[in-house]
């Protein structure tokens, strides 16, 4: 997002692309990265109890999904196994999305976050994961996907938790009033109360928090929330 990513965009295609051949084996392996099944849990659990908001026997099936910051493509076969049947990608590395080829994609977009948004465009099921640790106000994105979200649809997203003992960066302090601090890691951690703020703001409720593991750091956990919103 413009004016909002840690470093510029130039700088952060760069390193995501020189990432890329890596990136699923160092992340998976290594880091034992557990985010896009945990979203896929979350996003299967709140379709269920959409259905029920609802009144309807049926599940509800969100068909059209966004899934910012894309890279490989890690979420693409999550999102279709829950019945997404067209899907965008968005992200700043061409080489992350090289390898999203084949992953479940109908377009991938080469470009800032906000770009996948075309005038018109409207989505059941907006994603991020792993992508909003990259930025620190993240009004101007979750507004923008509100401006773009089904009357039944849902936002999905991680976020990193604030310090707390025995995680990755329980040596980064208290966090500021604002509800977000960049730790050590070039990563923000975002305080639930901000980011239902955030929500709130744009319209949205919090349907669900859910604090789990990520992934680890120097053999330390990183812990972390799965949010998902929707309109009230």
């Amino acid at each position: 997002v413009n004016g909002h990513l840690l470093s510029t965009d130039r700088y952060v295609a760069s390193l995501f692309d020189s990432y890329a051949d890596r990136f699923d084996e160092h992340l998976v392996n290594t880091l034992k990265y557990q985010t896009p099944g945990l979203l896929a849990d979350e996003i299967r659990s709140a379709a269920k109890s959409l259905s029920k908001t609802l009144g309807t026997d049926e599940e509800v099936v969100l068909k059209r999904s966004a899934d910012l910051g894309c890279g490989t493509g890690l979420m693409g076969p999550l999102l279709k196994e829950l019945g997404v049947e067209y899907l965008e990608g968005v992200d700043l590395s061409q080489n992350m999305l090289n390898k999203a080829v084949g992953r479940g994609y109908d377009k991938l977009v080469c470009g800032d976050l906000l770009e996948v948004f075309g005038e018109g465009s409207s989505y059941d099921l907006i994603v991020a994961a792993d992508v909003f640790v990259y930025l620190g106000d993240l009004q101007p994105v979750v507004e923008a996907a509100a401006k773009r979200l089904s009357s039944h649809g849902l936002v999905a997203f991680s976020t990193e938790a604030p310090p707390r003992p025995g995680s990755a960066n329980e040596e980064a302090g208290p966090m500021p009033p604002g509800g977000y601090k960049l730790a050590r890691s070039g990563r923000y951690m975002h305080s639930a109360a901000y980011v239902r703020s955030v929500a709130e703001a744009a319209g949205l409720r919090l349907s669900s928090r859910r604090s789990v593991t990520l992934r680890y750091d120097g053999g330390k956990p990183v812990y972390g929330h799965i949010h998902i919103l929707r309109w009230p």
